[in-house]
C-alpha cells in the first residue's frame, strides 16, 4: 500500500507540472467568413449572388438598392471585379458591392456593383460562444474603393463600437481585431462586425465595392482542453497501477 500511495503522489506532482505547461491551444472561429465567398468558403465567380455571410446594412437615401434580390443584401462582384477592376481577389474573397445589372448605367467600366454617392454599410456576425473572449484574435486583408480609386473604408465597428482600421483603397491593407484594439468589445454569442466604405459618386452611378480576406481567426477555449485531457490519462494510469500492485 506504501508502494501504492508513493505512486499516487508522483502522479499527482507530474500532472500539476504538466498541467501548468500545457499550451492554449487556439481554434478557428469557423462561423467568420470573407466577402463573396460560398458555404464552403470557395470564392463566388458568378456576378450578381447574394453573399450569403453578408449583409448591405445602410446605404445614401438617393438610392433604391432597386435589384431583384432586395435593398438589405450584398450583391457578388464575380470574375468581373475579381479580375478586371481594382486589384484582383488574392484568391480566398470576392468583391461585393450595392448593386446589380439590373439597376442603372452599365459602362465598360462599371461592372455589377454600383450605388450613388455616400456611404454604405456592409455587416457581417461571427459567433464566439464558449470562447475564451481575451483570447480573440482576427486578422485579414481590406481593400475599399470606387471607380475613381479612391480610399472607400470609412470606419469598422465590433458590436457598434469603433474599432481602429487603416487606411483602405483599391489594394489590399493588413488589418486586425484583438483585445489590444477592440478591448472588451466583443460578447459571448453572436457578435456583428460592420465596415462602412464611401462612394465619391457617378453620373448617376459609379462603381463601388469592398473586398475582405480573413486570413486567421482564432480563439482558444477556457481551459484549452489540455486539462481534461491530462487528467483522464492519469485517472487511467493509476487504475493500471493498483490492479497490477493488488494482484
Amino acid at each position: 500500500m506504501k508502494t501504492l500511495n508513493r505512486y499516487i503522489v508522483l502522479f499527482a506532482v507530474a500532472l500539476g507540472l504538466a498541467t501548468a505547461a500545457a499550451p492554449a491551444f487556439a481554434d478557428p472561429i469557423t462561423s467568420l467568413f470573407s466577402t463573396g465567398v460560398d458555404a464552403n468558403g470557395n470564392v463566388i465567380t458568378q456576378e450578381v449572388l447574394v453573399d450569403p455571410h453578408w449583409s448591405l446594412v445602410y446605404s445614401p437615401p438617393s438610392f433604391s438598392g432597386d435589384n431583384p434580390f432586395g435593398y438589405n443584401v450584398a450583391i457578388t462582384g464575380g470574375s468581373y471585379y475579381n479580375s478586371n477592376i481594382w486589384q484582383p481577389g488574392i484568391g480566398t474573397a470576392g468583391w461585393i458591392g450595392p448593386d446589380s445589372h439590373v439597376y442603372g448605367w452599365q459602362g465598360p467600366d462599371n461592372g455589377p456593383l454600383n450605388g450613388t454617392q455616400g456611404n454604405y454599410g456592409y455587416e457581417t456576425t461571427f459567433d464566439l460562444t464558449g470562447f475564451n473572449l481575451a483570447s480573440v484574435n482576427i486578422s485579414g486583408l481590406i481593400a475599399a474603393s470606387d471607380f475613381n480609386r479612391d480610399n472607400g473604408l470609412q470606419v469598422a465597428y465590433l458590436n457598434g463600437i469603433n474599432v481602429p482600421m487603416p487606411v483602405a483603397g483599391p489594394d489590399f491593407v493588413p488589418f486586425s481585431i484583438d483585445q489590444a484594439n477592440a478591448g472588451g468589445d466583443f460578447v459571448a454569442g453572436i457578435n456583428t462586425l460592420e465596415f462602412e466604405v464611401y462612394n465619391s459618386g457617378g453620373n448617376p452611378l459609379q462603381a463601388t465595392g469592398m473586398s475582405v480576406i480573413f486570413t486567421s481567426a482564432t480563439a482558444t477555449l477556457p481551459d484549452g482542453g489540455a486539462t481534461v485531457t491530462l487528467l483522464g490519462g492519469a485517472l487511467a494510469g493509476l487504475a493500471m497501477l493498483r490492479r497490477r500492485l493488488v494482484k
